[in-house]
C-alpha cells in the first residue's frame, strides 16, 4: 500500500471523496516532516517510524484543516464565543460526545436536551432548539393537508393510551398510529416506544416527527409540544 492509499484509508468516510483526497494530500504534506518530528520528540540521533497513533493524530490535524460547513449548533456557538470544553462540562456530555454533535452527528434526545439547557445558562437567555438543531420547526404549513385516514371514534376507544404527550396529540388530531408511522418513515413497533415513552427519537427522527404532523394537521406544532427539548414543554395552545 502506497504512502497516499495508507493516508487516504485513515481519512474519515463520512467525507465526500474529493474532501478526503484534498485531505489525504495535506497529510502528505505533513508526513514529509514527520520522521523528523518524532526523532525530535522521541528518540535522540534516529529516525522513528511513524505508529498508527501517530498517523492519526495527523490525521486529526489535518481534518481540522479541510474546510467543512458548520452546523447550526456550530454557528451558534461561534457567534456567542462559547468555548467547547466549556459547553460540554455545562452540559455534562463528555468532549467527545460534544464534539461529535458539533460535527453534525445524529443526536439523541436526552444529549439535545442537555445542551439546549446549558445554552440557556451560557448565554443568560431561553435558547430555543430550533437555534442550536433542525427539529422540522421550519418545515412550511401545506395550503392542503396530507391526505389521511380519520380514526372513527370506535378505534380510538380501543387503542391502548398512554401518558406522552405524542400519544395524546395523536388521539386529539384523530390520526392512526401506523398511518402516522408510514408517513414519518420509521417502524410501526419504534414508534409505539416513543407513544409509550419507552424510547425517545434521536435528532432526524424528531425532525421527522414535526415535520409530518405540521403538514397532516396544518398546524404550527413545536418540538417542544411533544417532547423536553431543553427549553421546557410548549403550551399546546400555541399550536
Amino acid at each position: 500500500m502506497t504512502p497516499m492509499e495508507n493516508s487516504l484509508r485513515l481519512t474519515p468516510r463520512r467525507l465526500p471523496r474529493d474532501v478526503r483526497l484534498v485531505a489525504a494530500g495535506v497529510i502528505e504534506d505533513m508526513l514529509k516532516d514527520a520522521g523528523q518530528f518524532l526523532s525530535e520528540h522521541h528518540a535522540r540521533n534516529s529516525r522513528i517510524e511513524p505508529s498508527n497513533y501517530h498517523l492519526r493524530l495527523l490525521v486529526r490535524v489535518a481534518n481540522e484543516r479541510v474546510p467543512r460547513e458548520q452546523t447550526i449548533l456550530e454557528r451558534f456557538r461561534v457567534a456567542h464565543g462559547i468555548r467547547p470544553t466549556l459547553w460540554a462540562a455545562k452540559a455534562r456530555i463528555t468532549r467527545q460526545s460534544f464534539e461529535r454533535v458539533r460535527q453534525g452527528n445524529d443526536a439523541h434526545l436526552a444529549t439535545i436536551r442537555a445542551i439546549v439547557s446549558s445554552a440557556s445558562e451560557l448565554v443568560g437567555r431561553p435558547v430555543g432548539v430550533c437555534e442550536l438543531f433542525d427539529v422540522g420547526e421550519g418545515t412550511p404549513l401545506p395550503v392542503t393537508p396530507i391526505v389521511r385516514r380519520i380514526a372513527p371514534d370506535a378505534q380510538r376507544r380501543t387503542l391502548k393510551r398512554y401518558p406522552t404527550r405524542l400519544d395524546r396529540i395523536l388521539r386529539g388530531e384523530s390520526i392512526m398510529p401506523n398511518d402516522f408511522a408510514d408517513h414519518v418513515g420509521i417502524g410501526r413497533q419504534s414508534l409505539l416506544r416513543f407513544r409509550a415513552g419507552q424510547d425517545e427519537p434521536c435528532q432526524s427522527t424528531l425532525a421527522k416527527i414535526v415535520a409530518t404532523l405540521r403538514r397532516m394537521t396544518r398546524k404550527p406544532y413545536l418540538a417542544g409540544h411533544l417532547y423536553d427539548v431543553g427549553e421546557g414543554l410548549v403550551a399546546l395552545s400555541a399550536a
